[in-house]
């Protein structure tokens, strides 16, 4: 059987991986665009970007572990077609590969920023190893930085430019900072260690030119206010790569539409990762999930259905960022109509735990420096037990203790 995995990244890689320790014999081929060994993704926006890295110091596997685990590797090629009729993979060198089954794993893009001046030199996004490269060299000339976007990854690059001393200012277009992605209480720790740390926010404005001739020199906000900047950092988000599943007739909506098993309408098509839209877990509608822990649960599930092993039990999903000395964790998925508990730490600690209670069961988890929490709450999401309310406030009580005995729920 022959195996044809689409992308490189944390998922790609560990299909392969994954099906040679269930030992699988399959031919596998690893087809990226790509040139480089593939590589950790979660280091660009941190530790490389404040120079405490190499890129290449966080390969994915070893350079002999390919040809180790004959894995044939395809680097530097795109896939332009699939031929779902007769199974084949066209390459943008005319290469054609035959399948028996097709992984998908073709991630994101980055969403653009439809505005003037979007083009200009000095403008980054963040994705791959070059576009850190390209950031980090116009990191260490420039002064004023403007990063577009709330989330994870504009405060991640945000905390690594205040550390090399640049005037750093995050402007989002919402009322609060990540507000898809965590709760209010979450969001107001991380605004206010960003803004101790001498980060400015402009926040519930929106960018709506960016100044310059040949290079970034500032921008205009929709209220007429400018602010100078040599380099613009956009982080609004990313858009997933469906191009080659919608052109060969796979269905897709957010993303690759695929079951339980991260099969597509295609019963030989899997798609995996950030391009996948998948049920999370029972109840929960499909979404895509983006974090590497998704991407390689998603990945051991694929290789566990073609090479014929037994079904993989749900796993929680779960998330992390470090900005400064701020370690988040989040396991589970939230919902807006949570009833939240916040369990707050001692003044003289920077950390929190937001408790995400839905018919009294914790269903999800949000920490910021509370690693014990984190472990025990992911745990709790798992097992489905009913929290107390009123002892989970006190942070003194460890989460374990604070499940209510059935004869209490009832």
């Amino acid at each position: 059987m022959s195996v044809v995995i689409i992308g490189a990244g944390h998922a790609g890689v560990e299909v392969a991986s994954a099906l040679r320790i269930l030992g699988d014999e399959s031919d596998i081929v690893l087809v990226d665009a790509g040139s480089h060994l593939p590589y950790e993704r979660p280091p660009l926006s941190k530790a490389y970007l404040k120079g405490e890295a190499g890129l290449g110091s966080h390969p994915l596997r070893s350079p002999s572990f390919y040809e180790e685990k004959n894995i044939e590797c395809r680097f530097g090629s795109t896939a332009r077609r699939v031929d779902r009729n007769t199974k084949r993979v066209m390459l943008d060198d005319g290469e054609v590969i035959e399948y028996d089954k097709l992984v998908l794993a073709t991630g994101g893009r980055p969403r653009a920023l439809p505005i003037k001046g979007a083009e200009l030199a000095g403008v980054h996004h963040l994705v791959t190893s070059d576009d850190a490269a390209s950031l980090r060299s116009g990191l260490r000339s420039a002064s004023d930085v403007v990063i577009v976007g709330g989330g994870y990854i504009g405060l991640e690059v945000a905390a690594a430019a205040r550390s090399m001393g640049k005037n750093v200012t995050v402007v989002e277009v919402q009322e609060r900072l990540l507000s898809r992605v965590a709760s209010g209480p979450l969001a107001q720790a991380v605004l206010a260690t960003h803004c101790a740390n001498g980060v400015e926010f402009r926040l519930h404005r929106a960018v709506v030119e960016i100044l310059g001739n040949d290079r970034a020199e500032g921008i205009v906000l929709d209220d007429g206010s400018q602010i100078a900047a040599e380099l613009v950092v956009v982080g609004i988000g990313s858009v997933p790569e469906t191009d080659l599943a919608s052109l060969s007739g796979v269905a897709c909506g957010n993303g690759i539409i695929v079951d339980s098993n991260c099969r597509s309408s295609d019963p030989d098509i899997f798609a995996i990762g950030d391009v996948a839209c998948r049920q999370a877990g029972e109840g929960t509608q499909s979404l895509r999930l983006e974090s590497v822990q998704n991407a390689v649960f998603q990945a051991r599930t694929v290789a566990g259905v073609i090479a014929g092993a037994p079904p993989r039990s749900a796993e929680v999903p779960w998330f992390w960022s470090d900005q400064y000395d701020m370690h988040i964790k989040i396991a589970g998925l939230a919902e807006p109509d949570d009833d939240l508990v916040i369990r707050p730490y001692p003044d003289n600690q920077v950390a929190v735990s937001v408790l995400h209670l839905r018919d009294g069961r914790l269903t999800c988890i949000e920490t910021l420096n509370a690693t014990k929490d984190f472990i025990q709450g992911k745990k709790l999401i798992s097992s489905r037990v009913h929290i107390d309310p009123v002892l989970s406030e006190d942070s003194r009580a460890k989460l374990t203790a604070c499940q209510l005995e059935k004869e209490a729920i009832a």
